[in-house]
């Protein structure tokens, strides 16, 4: 669990994918993820996705607090591999905030 007092957060590459869970009161975010920016609200158990590799710069605008959970590659293409026909091949992407 990460608090995040107002301000601005810089996480850097991973090699893991990871999966960020709002887990806190309301707050304006303004988010970049390699190449996409987000501007918006972040609402209890709003989901963003980051692809490994990829940094993440957060502009938060008031307290928040984030559930960041790493998946192992590994893990995530056995899934995509032994799943039905249509997920395979599919890529986990930087998840756009709703404006």
């Amino acid at each position: 669990m990460i608090d995040e007092p107002a301000g601005t957060l810089n996480i850097p590459e991973q090699s893991k994918p990871r999966v960020v869970i709002h887990a806190g009161a309301s707050v304006r975010v303004a988010c970049r993820r390699g190449s996409e920016r987000n501007d918006g609200v972040a609402n209890y158990g709003d989901i963003d996705t980051i692809p490994a590799g990829i940094p993440a710069v957060w502009e938060v605008y008031g307290r928040g607090r984030s559930l960041v959970i790493g998946i192992s590659q590994i893990l995530l293409n056995m899934v995509l591999e032994t799943s039905e026909s249509q997920f395979r091949g599919a890529e986990l992407v930087c998840c756009p905030r709703n404006t």
